[in-house]
């Protein structure tokens, strides 16, 4: 095998990526490579969510995160109901404020209490830091989300 080559044969050095040092293996979009404003025929960009309301617009009864959904809560509401309760069940159990949750996190305080609300569905990024930040998994397994919203129902 070339030095310069993967166990496949594919070429580092020729792989398109610019510098030959971070292959490309067709991972960046084509979309990206349109000029701006430029559509590739029909195909138009994905939104970000499918409207789904704040996690909190989907209560019942009871107050976020001990509430009971709405039979018609998204499986979003119900991914975010069980990320509140358990990070607010770590905060009580390690005595953490949500200042201390922003400062080993890097999530802004105010969005850690957004997220314990069920206003936010945090972003990917948000949760990362966060579970990073605190050394504990925050979402929940797929099984927890359907449980849930079996007992919605």
């Amino acid at each position: 095998m070339r030095p310069n080559s993967t166990p496949a044969g594919r070429d580092l050095a020729n792989s398109g990526a610019g510098n030959g040092l971070q292959p490309d293996f067709g991972l960046r979009s084509w979309a990206s490579r349109l000029a701006p404003g430029q559509r590739h025929g029909s195909i138009k960009p994905m939104p970000r969510s499918n409207n789904d309301k704040n996690p909190c617009r989907y209560v019942l009864c009871g107050t976020w995160p001990e509430v009971t959904l709405s039979p018609d809560a998204p499986l979003s509401a119900h991914s975010s109901l069980l990320l509140a309760r358990s990070l607010g069940q770590l905060m009580t159990d390690r005595d953490l404020s949500l200042r201390d949750v922003s400062r080993v996190s890097g999530v802004a305080h105010s969005t850690v209490a957004r997220v314990l609300t069920g206003e936010v569905l945090p972003d990917i990024g948000t949760l990362t830091r966060l579970e990073v930040g605190l050394g504990h998994q925050l979402w929940p397994e797929p099984h927890a989300v359907r449980d849930s919203a079996r007992q919605a129902r």
